[in-house]
């Protein structure tokens, strides 16, 4: 025993120092962070697997500007690092005595093979109780699995443990898919006058919610695939809840209250998904940080509506070119002379260069006050966008609002100053004028309605570019003037619905299809009347049985009178003519985002023109189809349902970009939810025949997920347009098929009544 103990003296004393390879950071928490989450898995001793996603739910997100520090409790000699991160960054290590001033120690520099790669330091000789660690360099994602850091040589076989991880996306798309399962499991489970299933069927989205949450937490903000699946799932959910109340046996009847929660809950969270969930989604190049508020899009029509009468239709661009080279230092004529915009007369680019003397003409338009006002204006969105992106975002089609628009957004924006503050405020009216609708709609048509409306706006995808309304300024007021017109005929109010269709056409032209369509109820009676007398009924005769018809035209033509009248008070006759070249420039474009019947029979391509000419009859024919399966759809309907009816011939007549399309979730409105006098005593909220076209608009919306994964725009707007004219295709023969058959039960029951009559006569 001795001697033994003589030998392992003698081993300590040549070997290296006890604690000599021992990790300074080992199961230590930070004791400073700014912008990072989970930072206590840098030091719980797990590394990835060499080469696995960045994303690995094992690795920690450090953001650009963000940090983590450690306090060593005292000051201590650093001979050795290790970091495992993201192969393309630069990881930085920083001491400090006093936690104060810090001097750098280690740049862990990029490394060699993809994902998550080791990196080792060596041979280092500070001291310092305080140790930080920043990113830099790279693509800007810089994650973190584990950091060490070693009093002597880091020993040549590192004592971690080795796991595989999962990359965090699908962390969250696993969760977002459980959380909808349990949703579904819920409403199927829960059964009226069980309150032990009830109870066990509200445990099962409880559960799953906290996972969800947790998983967005990890990563947030969420990606645009995950985002699409949150939406995809909510509006599968809504379809399943539907068929719960619709399709299910009446041995086990539905608890109408978890159906109704759970579609109240799809449809706030559908119309948050829209919103982004609240996160911001544009960046602000001046402060460095998340801005709300859209500028690419207001970069133009702030502008545009404020200064009108000086710069036309054709002028945003050529005044902003001019206003960066008067306030930017250094700034001149010749500098920018190769950078190409878009002239706005013609739409075509152009060099600077070439637009000297329009630019110069559009200066003239200004006194000097607004001049400088302009100025300042554009200096708002130069900053916030950045240089590079102001200057590129000159290669859009500029502002292409009616008259109207530009006339009620001038008189908002008229004595404002373009800031953050201000369009954030405007940025506000839209969600409140669409919370506004969706009240209109549950109170004219039925809260489940209401609620499916709200899940197919916050779920279909059509719109795209990430939510690209958001932060904007009214740029769906159209849709909201829409849906209170139809709901204002659907409970009778014929001049008011009239006015407010006729408002929302003068903003976006395209429902003055809506408008049109309510006059198909007279169409089709002066087709039965002249079936019935072979000739045509009087003037007098039109005017007795329509009289609503004629009071809607009445209501429609004040609110165009009164409309056209406000724009020749702030703007110049010639406003209308310009919009109408511009609406004509824009209809005949191609672009790749387009979503109708033209892109669906000739593509979206530079070979669109000479394919529609080849296509030509073709193209006919399906105009013809869809114009025929809507005036089938309209026969015997009301005014309010022939007004949306005639709206979903906008992609057919006209060629809309695929924001547009947006106008789907008005789509609902188009069968009639039972009253809530006939739910409370047992009957379906709505026949089944009418829960088909509820459910072709959902299952779309779930469809959508599948765009979302396209490889490029093309394909991913090919996909749309398909989409969309199935969609159409069905809901449009669903409700022909079901009027069809309703019409033959109708005139079978006087012939069974006969027969039943004739019957009993003779057995008496």
């Amino acid at each position: 025993m001795p001697r033994l103990a003589v030998v392992l003296v003698l081993l300590s004393a040549c070997g290296p120092r006890a604690g000599a390879s021992r990790d300074l950071l080992a199961g230590r928490l930070p004791h400073k962070t700014i912008a990072v989450k989970r930072a206590e898995l840098l030091t719980d001793g797990v590394i990835a697997v060499a080469g696995d996603p960045a994303t690995s739910h094992l690795a920690v997100l450090i953001p650009p500007g963000g940090l983590v520090e450690y306090d060593l409790g005292t000051s201590r000699t650093i001979r050795g690092a290790y970091v495992q991160a993201d192969n393309n960054d630069e990881y930085v290590l920083s001491v400090s005595e006093d936690g104060s001033a810090f001097w750098p120690l280690w740049v862990a520099p990029p490394v060699g093979g993809a994902g998550l790669r080791s990196r080792i330091a060596r041979g280092l000789e500070a001291h310092g109780r305080y140790v930080r660690l920043t990113a830099t360099g790279g693509d800007r994602v810089y994650t973190v699995t584990e950091l060490a850091l070693y009093e002597e040589e880091p020993p040549s076989q590192l004592d971690f443990a080795v796991r595989r991880g999962m990359p965090v996306e699908e962390l969250v798309r696993s969760s977002i898919l459980l959380f909808g399962l349990a949703l579904v499991g819920c409403v199927l489970l829960a059964r009226r006058g069980s309150r032990v299933l009830t109870l066990i069927a509200l445990a099962l989205p409880a559960g799953a919610a906290w996972h969800l949450v947790y998983s967005f937490w990890l990563v947030w903000p969420i990606g645009q695939r995950e985002m699409a699946m949150l939406r995809s799932t909510l509006a599968l959910v809504t379809l399943v809840a539907l068929a719960r109340e619709v399709l299910v046996p009446r041995r086990f009847p539905p608890n109408r209250a978890v159906v109704l929660g759970t579609l109240g809950f799809c449809a706030a969270l559908a119309m948050a998904s829209f919103f982004n969930l609240g996160h911001p989604q544009f960046w602000d190049a001046k402060r460095q940080r998340p801005n709300l508020v859209h500028n690419h899009d207001l970069r133009a029509y702030y502008p545009a509506a404020k200064y009108f009468r000086e710069l036309g239709y054709d002028g945003v661009y050529l005044a902003s070119v001019a206003a960066y080279i008067d306030d930017v230092p250094g700034a001149s004529p010749s500098i920018l002379a190769n950078v190409s915009i878009r002239d706005l007369k013609t739409h075509e680019m152009r060099r600077v260069a070439d637009l000297a003397a329009d630019m110069e003409a559009v200066r003239r338009r200004f006194t000097p006050e607004k001049w400088r006002a302009l100025v300042e204006d554009m200096r708002y969105f130069r900053e916030t966008m950045g240089e590079r992106d102001y200057i590129g975002s000159m290669s859009d089609h500029g502002a292409n609002a009616t008259p109207v628009w530009l006339a009620i957004a001038h008189l908002i924006f008229a004595r404002t100053h373009a800031s953050n503050a201000t369009l954030t405020v405007t940025a506000l009216l839209d969600p409140l004028l669409l919370l506004c609708a969706l009240i209109a709609m549950g109170w004219a048509f039925g809260i489940r309605t209401a609620f499916v409306c709200a899940v197919v706006f916050g779920t279909n995808d059509f719109y795209m570019f990430g939510s690209s309304w958001t932060g904007a300024t009214l740029r769906y007021d159209w849709l909201a003037y829409a849906a209170f017109g139809i709901c204002a005929l659907h409970r009778r109010y014929w001049r008011a619905g009239g006015a407010l269709l006729a408002l929302s056409a003068l903003i976006r032209a395209f429902p003055l299809l809506a408008l049109l369509g309510a006059g198909l109820p007279a169409l089709w009676w002066l087709v039965d009347r002249f079936r019935a007398n072979r000739k045509l009924p009087t003037w007098q005769e039109l005017r007795l049985a329509h009289r609503p018809l004629f009071a809607i035209a009445l209501g429609a033509v004040l609110s165009v009178a009164a409309l056209l009248l406000l724009t020749l008070v702030l703007f110049p006759l010639s406003a209308w003519p310009q919009w109408l070249h511009k609406a004509a420039l824009l209809d005949s474009g191609v672009h790749v985002n387009h979503i109708s019947l033209r892109a669906l029979v000739a593509g979206n391509d530079a070979l669109q023109r000479s394919t529609l000419l080849a296509r030509l009859p073709l193209f006919i024919a399906l105009i013809g189809f869809f114009v025929a399966l809507v005036l089938l759809a309209s026969r015997g309907k009301s005014y309010a349902l022939s007004a949306l009816l005639g709206l979903l011939l906008l992609p057919v007549v006209f060629n809309p970009a695929n924001y547009y399309i947006h106008f789907i979730f008005l789509f609902p409105l188009l069968v009639p939810e039972r009253t809530a006098a006939e739910i409370r005593e047992g009957a379906a909220p709505l026949a089944w025949t009418d829960f088909l076209v509820w459910a072709v608009l959902l299952g779309l919306c779930v469809l959508l997920y599948w765009t979302v994964l396209a490889p490029n725009w093309e394909l991913h707007f090919d996909l749309d347009t398909v989409f969309f004219f199935t969609t159409l295709t069905a809901i449009l023969v669903t409700i022909a098929a079901r009027d069809a058959a309703a019409g033959s039960a109708r005139r079978a029951v006087p012939v069974s009544s006969q027969a039943a009559s004739n019957s009993a006569s003779s057995a008496m």
